[in-house]
């Protein structure tokens, strides 16, 4: 049980941080939200049907926005699948830990994506991500937080024998 006197919780469960609404000074980064990320690697991201992440390159808040686009710069390509490359998951590892609503569900659904795409993803995506991270988004109240994570969750039990 958790003390709210001496700052301990219980074990498993995990504080989520606060976003800040961001100030005038990063306008100027809100017009141009792909200037930073090569037409190959937005190829690859629409490629592999990561709707979700592409969306987060315009959300409302530069962090957000600057894990989303450093992720996207992760993709690579390998024997004609789309993979990330090592310790990739890392940018949008940090969206998990945010109270905001929109960047928990459309990161979830993309790891559940990359998941479901290629088992070459499944190693990273639990060293980066965790499934301790991973199991407590699947016990969300949030039915919209709950489904990524349970699709992520299967996604990774599956192995290319039981693809088809």
């Amino acid at each position: 049980m958790a003390s709210f006197r001496t700052g301990t919780t219980r074990k498993g469960t995990i504080k989520l941080k606060t976003l800040r609404r961001p100030g005038v000074k990063d306008l100027s980064g809100m017009f141009d939200n792909t200037k930073h990320i090569s037409d190959e690697k937005l190829g690859y991201a629409d490629e592999a049907g990561l709707d979700s992440l592409l969306g987060l390159i315009d959300h409302e808040h530069p962090r957000v926005r600057a894990s989303a686009e450093e992720m996207i710069g992760n993709l690579t390509k390998d024997d004609g699948e789309i993979v990330v490359t090592e310790g990739g998951y890392k940018p949008i590892a940090e969206l998990l830990r945010y109270k905001n609503h929109q960047a928990q569900r459309d990161t979830l659904w993309t790891l559940a994506i990359l998941a479901g795409n290629s088992e070459q993803n499944h190693e990273g995506i639990i060293l980066d991500i965790g499934w301790q991270t991973i199991l407590s988004r699947a016990k969300s109240q949030l039915a919209d937080i709950q489904l990524p994570a349970v699709t992520l969750i299967s996604n990774l039990a599956l192995n290319e024998e039981n693809h088809d």
